[in-house]
């Protein structure tokens, strides 16, 4: 039969340093020395459990326990330290000195065992496990552990070195462990004897050096102060540690799913920063920079020389629009170019670029190294990426208000079985047109009928944009609203609107022709 007492570390550190060693040497105690468990669990029962041991049961306890060098199991572990600059205070108040904080890492969930080849007897036994259960920690104080008792024969790989019955194999290298000598170790042949006071504190109770008077029990100050290299009742034993007792031992890697992004946020820099009535190019001009840099990291990945990939084989499908086969995708869950103008001063200060279907790795590496693109003048914008998010939701409300012109996404039929009513050719028809329209592109994209659709008009019902600061702002007219391959179509309806929702809900909210590049872009503001 054994006695084994298993010790885990909560925090996966053991702070110790060897006796005789000081500690900017940045030694550890390894495997832990039964001195200082025993040292240990004598303060225990000192300072938290008096009442459990007489002295003699405590001699009879600890002495069954230094009476025989013990074995160790030794968990996979690693030396490592920290190091702190503490005050010093040598050359001034503000003198610091650099300190080494040594520790053995080991996992929170390994446990060392420590196996003396002696059985207690069964109360002793249950008083060892109480004391044990009140060791909060084992070493320097931030040694947080959680120690018992353990029953049956554990495994050892740690062992002295006169243990014959232990094979010594070949890779192990020897160390010295500090134990407790049972024939002194509880004596007090060299316990300073207290002094006598002297004049008024004559009366006065004598303190002694240590409770109890063992050689156990003296400190490390009081060993130093009488001049004691190796403190008296201890002895050091040879044991036979395994030579890769500190081999660093790579942690599995966890297989994490990469997140799926739908948001990335630019900032706008510029010596002129773009109008916000050039929106719709600075979108176009976006999406075809991105989509250049991931046909050119598609071919570097896939080895092929540059420029020579067939239509649709590196083509990104969340920022063009289009399958590998060039068809249109349907449901709109393809990459929206929205610029923005935060502080409504007429110019661009950052661009949302925002897909429902989510990026791929080699598009979010595009959107990594998008950093600038050309406006066909002297001052080209530059775009530092602020953030990538898995949340499409970018503002919450139930009134949105334009911050780009609706564009009519028909136009209106004067003939024909699906002929439009005559309103929508009197004078404000345009405006009917457009609310319209507007109810229909809602109900495409699944959101809640809105209860008004005010247009935004001024006193000559014109469709104009208000900033802050009171003046009147862009008209539809100032936009830009065709792109390249537009410019020789028909002009499109457009206005601005203000939408109000019995709900709140969610956006961006962008609707209409070309909302993939700015247009028809609503952004909530407080409700009136």
């Amino acid at each position: 039969m054994s006695t084994t007492i298993a010790l885990r570390f909560c925090a996966g550190r053991f702070h110790a340093t060897p006796w005789g060693r000081h500690v900017n040497e940045a030694a550890v105690e390894w495997p832990p020395s039964p001195w200082r468990l025993l040292r240990a669990l004598v303060w225990v029962w000192k300072h938290k459990l008096p009442d459990l041991l007489t002295t003699t049961e405590a001699v009879e306890l600890f002495s069954s326990l230094a009476g025989h060098a013990p074995a160790f199991y030794l968990p996979p572990a690693t030396q490592a330290h920290t190091r702190h600059y503490m005050p010093w205070f040598k050359k001034g108040p503000y003198d610091k000195t650099l300190v080494f904080d040594a520790f053995v890492a080991i996992n929170r969930d390994d446990a060392v065992s420590i196996s003396w080849p002696c059985d207690l007897p069964g109360p002793m036994r249950l008083k060892l496990e109480t004391l044990l259960q009140a060791l909060g920690h084992f070493g320097r104080a931030e040694s947080w552990c959680d120690a018992s008792l353990v029953e049956g024969t554990p495994t050892t790989n740690c062992h002295p070195v006169e243990d014959q019955a232990q094979p010594s194999g070949n890779a192990s290298e020897i160390v010295t462990v500090l134990c407790a000598d049972a024939s002194s170790a509880f004596s007090n042949e060299h316990i300073p004897k207290p002094k006598p006071a002297k004049g008024k504190a004559r009366n006065a109770p004598i303190v002694l050096p240590c409770d109890p008077p063992w050689h156990l029990c003296l400190d490390t100050a009081q060993l130093q102060k009488a001049g004691w290299s190796d403190p008296p009742g201890s002895k050091w034993v040879r044991y036979r540690r395994d030579s890769n007792a500190f081999l660093p031992k790579a942690a599995p890697r966890l297989a994490r799913p990469e997140p799926t992004f739908h948001l990335a946020r630019f900032l706008v820099d510029s010596v002129v920063r773009p109008l916000v009535t050039d929106t719709l190019a600075i979108a176009d001009v976006t999406r075809r920079y991105l989509m250049g840099i991931h046909r050119r990291m598609e071919e570097q990945r896939l080895g092929i020389e540059p420029g020579t990939s067939a239509p649709g084989q590196c083509t990104s499908s969340a920022f063009s629009g289009k399958a590998p086969d060039g068809s249109p995708l349907s449901g709109h869950q393809h990459a929206y170019f929205m610029p923005l103008d935060l502080d409504n001063d007429g110019r661009i200060d950052q661009i949302l670029v925002v897909a429902r279907c989510g990026f791929t790795s080699v598009e979010v590496a595009a959107l990594r190294k998008l950093s600038t693109i050309p406006t066909g003048n002297d001052h080209p914008v530059r775009l530092a990426l602020l953030g990538l998010d898995t949340n499409i939701v970018v503002q919450t409300g139930t009134h949105w208000v334009s911050a780009t012109p609706y564009l009519c996404t028909r136009f209106p039929k004067k003939r024909g079985t699906k002929r439009d009513p005559e309103t929508f050719f009197k004078p404000g028809g345009n405006i009917l047109l457009l609310q319209n329209d507007i109810q229909r592109q809602i109900a495409f994209a699944g959101l809640p009928q809105p209860t008004q659709i005010v247009p935004c008009i001024d006193n000559h019902n014109v469709f104009r944009l208000q900033r802050n600061d009171g003046r009147a702002g862009p008209r539809t007219i100032d936009f830009m609203t065709k792109r390249l391959k537009e410019r020789h179509g028909p002009e499109r309806t457009a206005g601005f609107f203000t939408l109000v929702f019995p709900e709140a809900i969610s956006g961006p909210i962008a609707l209409g022709h070309n909302a993939h590049y700015g247009l028809g872009l609503f952004t909530a503001v407080p409700a009136r």
